[in-house]
C-alpha cells in the first residue's frame, strides 16, 4: 500500500482509499478477536445490516482504538491523504434504507450498546471523531451517504470535508438526475458545512456528449464536489478536454438555484462574483427531462437589471446570445445544459467570458479595467501552462444601430513576454478574441487597444 501511495504522490496527486470503517464481519475467523467489540440486538446477537456488515460498538474505547489504528496506518504510515468512508449508517447501528429519499423504518434505537447512556447518534459521532483525530485536520474525508433517513447528516456535521448526498448514479441518466435532485435540496450546505458530492462525473465515450456536458457543467457551475472515479485512460482526448474545463472548483458561496421550489430538480442556477468592482453573472440552464423545452427567466430573478440590455456567451457552443432585455429565452434539447456568461451592455468593450473554465472567468479573471482616455481594455488572467487561453471581448454596446469597436492591437506585460507568453487577436463580428499561450502557469497581464465605432484606423 505504501509504494502505491508514494508513486501517486510523486505525480503531484493525493492518494485516496475507500473503506467501511465502522463494521466487521463477525463470522470471519480472522476477525474473531473483534467480535466482543460489536453492538448487539436486544436478544444478544451481533447487530448486522444488509451490505454494511456487523456494527462496531463505538461507545467502547477498544473499538474506537481499533478504528484509530488502521486510520493512522493508512494516513500516516502509508501516506493516504484522502479517505472515503462508506456505509456510515452502520456506525449508528441501524438498518440500511439506502437509497430511499423518504422516511423508512430503520429500527433506529433497536440496538444495545456497551455504554447505555449514549444514543445511536452519539455513538456514531464518537466513532467519527476518533477517525478525524487519528487522520488529522489535513486529511480530506468524504462521508457516504445521506439517503439514510438523513441521519447521516447529523452524524457527520463538522467532522467531514465532503459528503455524498445522493445514491450511486452510475452511467444511467435517471441516476444522474437523482444525484442532482439530492444535491440541489441540500445546496445551502455546499461550501459552508462541507462539499456536496452528487456522485462522480462519468465521461466515458459511450455516454452521449449532451448528457456529459449537462451534468459536468452543472457540477462546475454549482461548485459541488468534482469527483472523478472512472477509468480515464479509456477516455478520448475530447472527453478529457471536457473534464479539464470543469476544474478547479470555484469555491464561491454565491451560487444559488432560481427555481428550487418550482422544478425538481432546479433547472436554473445563477453564480455571481466580482472583478474590479463589477459584478459578473453566470446563468446555468438545465433540462433534466427526456423532452426538449423552452426556458424563460426574468432578468431580475438572475440578479440582473430588468431595464438594462444584456448579452451572453454560451460556453459549450462558444456562441454569442443576441442582446436581450427583461427576459432571457433559450431552447434546451432533452438532457442538455447551457452555461451563459452574461454582461450588461456598456458604451465600451467588456470582457464577456474566457475559455479556461465552464464559469468563463470565475476561476481565472483576476482584473479587468477600461481606460476611456486611451481606449484600452486591460486585465489579468490566470493562465495554465501550455493550455491555449482565449478571452472573449464583447465589442458592441450603446443604443441601436450598434457599430462594433474594432480591436487594434494587443500587448502583454514585459515580464510575461520574457516568460515566453504570446498573444494574438482575432475578430468575430461582435466579439474580439484574444488568444494567449504561456509555457508555464502564471498570471498574465494583457492590454487590448481599440478603435471607436466610427473612428478611422
Amino acid at each position: 500500500m505504501k509504494p502505491v501511495a508514494t508513486r501517486i504522490r510523486a505525480l503531484g496527486l493525493t492518494p485516496g482509499l475507500w473503506m467501511l470503517p465502522f463494521a466487521i464481519d463477525h463470522q470471519d475467523p480472522a476477525l474473531a478477536d473483534l467480535v466482543p467489540l460489536v453492538v448487539h440486538t436486544p436478544d444478544g446477537k451481533p447487530y448486522e445490516a444488509t451490505w454494511s456488515g456487523t456494527a462496531l460498538d463505538l461507545t467502547r474505547p477498544e473499538a474506537r482504538a481499533y478504528v484509530q489504528r488502521f486510520i493512522r496506518q493508512a494516513v500516516h504510515d502509508w501516506g493516504y491523504g484522502y479517505l472515503k468512508l462508506d456505509g456510515l449508517h452502520i456506525g449508528m447501528a441501524c438498518q440500511q434504507t439506502y437509497p430511499q429519499r423518504n422516511y423508512v423504518d430503520d429500527q433506529f434505537g433497536n440496538a444495545v450498546f456497551f455504554d447505555h447512556t449514549k444514543s445511536n447518534m452519539q455513538a456514531a459521532r464518537m466513532g467519527l471523531q476518533a477517525v478525524r483525530e487519528a487522520a488529522g485536520p489535513e486529511t480530506f474525508i468524504l462521508g457516504c451517504c445521506t439517503p439514510q433517513n438523513e441521519r447521516s447528516l447529523g452524524m457527520t456535521l463538522g467532522l467531514v470535508d465532503a459528503m455524498r448526498v445522493g445514491p450511486d448514479s452510475g452511467v444511467q441518466w435517471s441516476g444522474v438526475v437523482e444525484g442532482v435532485r439530492c444535491a440541489s435540496a441540500l445546496y445551502f450546505l455546499n461550501g459552508r458545512v462541507w462539499w456536496n458530492d452528487p456522485d462522480a462525473i462519468y465521461a466515458r465515450n459511450a455516454m452521449p456528449l449532451n448528457e456529459v456536458q449537462c451534468f459536468a457543467g452543472w457540477v462546475a457551475l454549482t461548485g459541488m464536489l468534482n469527483n472523478q472515479t472512472d477509468w480515464a485512460p479509456d477516455y478520448s482526448p475530447e472527453r478529457v478536454e471536457l473534464l479539464r474545463r470543469t476544474m478547479p472548483n470555484h469555491q464561491l458561496p454565491s451560487v444559488r438555484p432560481v427555481d428550487l421550489f418550482k422544478h425538481d430538480p432546479a433547472r436554473m442556477w445563477v453564480l455571481t462574483y466580482e472583478v474590479g468592482g463589477a459584478t459578473r453573472t453566470v446563468v446555468g440552464l438545465f433540462n433534466w427531462t427526456d423532452e426538449p423545452t423552452d426556458v424563460e427567466v426574468a432578468s431580475q430573478r438572475c440578479g440582473l437589471r430588468a431595464d438594462a440590455e444584456h448579452a451572453a456567451l454560451e460556453f459549450w457552443s462558444n456562441e454569442l446570445v443576441p442582446p436581450f432585455r427583461g427576459t432571457l429565452r433559450q431552447h434546451l434539447p432533452a438532457r442538455s445544459g447551457r452555461i451563459l456568461a452574461v454582461r450588461e451592455l456598456a458604451d465600451h468593450p467588456v470582457l464577456l467570458g474566457t475559455s479556461r473554465h465552464v464559469t468563463q472567468g470565475a476561476v481565472d479573471v483576476v482584473e479587468e479595467q477600461w481606460d476611456a482616455a486611451h481606449q484600452t481594455l486591460s486585465g489579468v488572467g490566470r493562465v495554465v501552462g501550455r493550455d491555449p487561453y482565449e478571452l472573449r471581448i464583447l465589442t458592441i454596446g450603446g443604443p441601436e444601430p450598434r457599430t462594433p469597436w474594432r480591436a487594434a492591437k494587443v500587448e502583454l506585460s514585459a515580464e510575461d513576454r520574457q516568460a515566453g507568453a504570446t498573444a494574438e487577436l482575432a475578430g468575430d463580428g461582435s466579439l474580439a478574441r484574444l488568444r494567449i499561450l504561456a509555457p508555464n502557469s502564471r498570471n498574465v497581464r494583457w492590454t487590448v487597444s481599440f478603435f471607436g465605432p466610427h473612428e478611422a484606423e
